[in-house]
């Protein structure tokens, strides 16, 4: 994935997370502005609501994972 690090003022390395929404819009064939809007509150669609929430969960747990298995 391209521009998911960059490097801070200070040197330290800056990790980003991905953009859910884009992810989302790709799997439903919609726009990433939509799949903004449903989270928003401003349209209603459960089925995007639920891939939305998936892939956020997933990502917390592997985040998870990783922060137990790297030492800090």
């Amino acid at each position: 994935m391209q521009g998911n690090k960059s490097i801070a003022k200070n040197g330290n390395t800056v990790v980003k997370r991905r953009d859910v929404a884009t992810l989302v819009a790709q799997i439903h064939g919609v726009t990433p502005r939509y799949v903004r809007m449903i989270m928003n509150g401003e349209r209603e669609n459960e089925a995007i609501v639920e891939t939305y929430m998936e892939i956020v969960e997933q990502d917390n747990l592997l985040l998870d994972s990783i922060r137990k298995a790297v030492p800090m």
